[in-house]
Order: structure tokens, then sequence, then C-alpha cells
């Protein structure tokens, strides 16, 4: 017996229902296969950096952001998620969804150093996340006030003896580059001087501008403005050799203090499980922003390495550079906490 379904307009038997459902369920689904098969990207794309607005990180981000919907058709979304280290990033890219709709532009520190800095984090540095492209590198450099009354690193150093415990110096993180970088300085010249701890990397700047920092820790992209103003004095930069961009400051070797070197990259990755088609698009059209002519002459004014290379290579790097600096730390006589 066929039941029937009254509406408002017509009567329907059961079977006749049941067919109107299945065509809809039929259009709904080819509608659903129109979507997924739009080529990739078809809707923005989030890039969270571990660092906040202004720092060199958040400028490579901008810059690449500036070019994205002419090679992607796609606007790229910058969410800065400074603190911990970079622990507050990682965790959310590494729990994003694996469609490369999101990316993390992941550093030294979140991929580095922090793997050999802390027992526990929330994020797999390496099971987590899968690489794409550099973007972009550079030494780390050490900055003053000029109201203190050291022009060259000898000096603060006499001056940081002379009043052991008086000066500070910015922590950019728990124990980020500024940590380290002032560790080895310690640990090489037997001085005595007090970490602040600020949220990130460049959080300080303010007050390093200000004066109520003595010393601070930063790259040339961020550094350089505030130099030819006069309102920070580089002394001296964490390299085997001087910066072209900047042929003035000396190396920490040449300055008196040997053996230092620390160097800092931004690259992009994606959560693991990403598929590879989609990792070769993103590589691709990034690497394409990266390349142009006017993006390598600001990263040659900047004194920043060159990015756009392949996963593959871009891989190798970073493995190579996290070995490098677990026997920098070891030696320097860091461990994890």
């Amino acid at each position: 017996m066929n039941r029937t379904i009254n509406t408002r307009h017509a009567v329907l038997t059961l079977p006749a229902l049941t067919r109107v459902l299945a065509l809809c369920i039929a259009a709904c689904c080819a509608l659903t296969e129109r979507v997924w098969a739009q080529p990739f990207p078809n809707k923005p794309i989030r890039m969270i950096v571990p660092q906040v607005v202004g720092s060199p990180g958040d400028f490579w981000a901008r810059q690449i952001a500036a070019k994205f919907p002419e090679v992607f058709g796609q606007n790229l979304i910058v969410d800065n998620r400074s603190g911990g280290n970079g622990f507050i990033a990682a965790e959310a890219a590494a729990r994003a969804p694996a469609d490369g709709y999101t990316l993390f532009l992941a550093n030294a520190i979140t991929h580095v150093y922090n793997p050999w800095l802390f027992r526990k984090m929330p994020y797999r540095d390496v099971e987590d996340f899968t690489p794409v492209t550099l973007v972009s590198g550079g030494p780390l450099m050490l900055a003053v006030n000029p109201k203190l009354p050291a022009r060259t690193l000898g000096e603060l150093v006499a001056l940081a003896k002379a009043k052991p415990g008086e000066l500070n110096y910015a922590i950019g993180g728990s124990r980020g580059f500024s940590f380290v970088l002032m560790e080895q300085m310690k640990r090489a010249t037997g001085i005595n001087v007090v970490g602040v701890p600020y949220k990130a990397l460049g959080a300080d700047l303010t007050d390093a501008i200000g004066g109520q920092v003595s010393i601070t820790f930063n790259f040339w992209v961020i550094l350089e403005p505030l130099v030819k103003s006069g309102r920070l004095r580089v002394l001296a930069v964490a390299a085997p050799t001087r910066l072209p961009a900047a042929p003035d400051i000396p190396t920490f070797a040449e300055a008196g203090v040997p053996g230092i070197e620390l160097f800092s990259w931004s690259g992009v990755f994606v959560p693991t499980g990403t598929p590879r088609d989609i990792i070769n698009r993103l590589y691709k059209g990034i690497a394409q922003i990266i390349q142009a002519p006017a993006f390598r002459a600001e990263q040659i004014r900047l004194g920043s390495l060159f990015g756009g290379n392949s996963p593959e290579e871009f891989g190798a790097f970073w493995r190579a550079d996290r070995a490098r600096t677990g026997k920098v730390l070891v030696d320097a006589g860091i461990t994890p906490e």
C-alpha cells in the first residue's frame, strides 16, 4: 500500500518522495564535487607568525602578503601569536587542518632552539610540521641605548665589569636568542648583567629606546631605521663576517669576543599530512614572490639570506642547523629545563 504525504500544494506518495530526496542528495553531491574540484586555493590562507607586529618575521610575512593575491588569487591573512617562546603559535599551527589553508612562519627559535632548550613542548617540531620553503635569515646584533657610555663592545664589557649587576638586557621570550647569546657572552667575558623578560624578541624596543633597557638584541631588518635615526647604537654582529648591508659594524670576534655567532631564519611550514600537490603549489607560488627582483633587492638592502628553496632543500637546511645548534648549546653549558 502506498502511503501518501499531504503538502500545501500537492500529494506525494512515499516512493515519489523518496525519488525527490534522492535527486536532492545527488544534486548536493554534484555541487560538493564542483567545490572540491576548484583549484587550490579557493579561499584566503592564514599565516601564523610567532612574533609581534614589527618583528623580522612579521615584516617578511607582510611583504609576502602584499603580493600573495597576484600569485594565488587569494589574500594571505597574517595572524600574529607571540609569546611563550613560540609555543602558542606553534601549537595552534600544529593543530590546524592539514589542508594548506594554515601556514606557519616558523623560525630558528621554534624549530632549532626550543627542542634543545625545553624538555617538554606543546608541539613536535619534526613530527608535526612539513617544510615548504625558506623565506629569510640573518645574524643577531647587539645594540645599546646611545646614552649608555659604551661606543664599542669592549667598552660595554668594561662597563659591565665595573658595575656588576647594574646593567640589564632584554630577553625576548623565556629562553630566546638573546638569552642564548648573552649566556655565551657571560661565559666568554665573565660579565654580570640582569635579564629582563619580555613577551617576544622586539617587544622591548620601546624600553630600549627609552633607556629602561641597557642592552637589546635584534636583526638588521628591525635595527636599521633605529640606528640611522640615532635611537639605538649597534656594537657587534653575531656572524663570522661583517654584514654587507652594515659594513661598519664589527663581528663579535673583531670586537674582542670570539666564538659568538647566532644566525636565525624564518621559513614556511605546513601541518604534517598536507597533500604533496598543495605543498608544491605553495612552494612554487611563495618562491615566485620571494625571488621577484623587488623582493630580492629588499633582502640585499637588509642583509638577509635569500629564500625560495625547495621543500627538500629547506628541510636539509633546517635539520643541519638543528644539529649544529645543539652542539653550540651543549658547548656553552646551556641545558634544557
